[in-house]
């Protein structure tokens, strides 16, 4: 299994997961970072829900290959990544979590050449979208 992160695409950067292993595209759902069943509490679901977009996206990532994991798992394994102002700050967090959970986690789609080639080849992609609605990302 692989994670493969960080490319710039038209309406911002990207980041793939590879298919190296068991993924299963039929078996990616979307998940809410809304939903309360993600979170540990209600309280922590109410806090993080709003930000916690790129959690939410890995966490689909990951049930594709068959990890069993909730937003909080993610958001565990990314201590101080997700700021209540912005969400994500550094997108290596995402790939950091996704080795933890035992995902080849790598940074190197850089254009939008690499995304097509790596979604062509049936790789995952989580999208750090930047534009004037999210000048942050999202």
């Amino acid at each position: 299994m692989e994670l493969a992160t960080n490319s710039t695409a038209v309406a911002g950067s990207a980041q793939s997961v590879g298919s190296q292993g068991h993924f299963h595209k039929e078996q990616v759902v979307r998940v809410s970072q809304m939903n309360p069943a993600e979170y540990e509490t209600p309280i922590q679901a109410r806090t993080w829900g709003p930000v916690s977009c790129s959690a939410a996206a890995l966490t689909s990532a990951l049930r594709g290959y068959g990890v069993n994991v909730r937003i909080a798992d993610v958001l565990r394994e990314m201590p101080g990544a997700v700021s209540l102002d912005v969400g994500l700050v550094p997108r290596s967090s995402l790939v950091d979590a996704a080795k933890r959970f035992g995902v080849d986690a790598r940074e190197d789609v850089s254009d939008w050449a690499q995304l097509e080639k790596a979604t062509a080849a049936g790789q995952p992609v989580l999208a750090n979208v930047i534009n004037r609605r999210f000048p942050e990302g999202h």
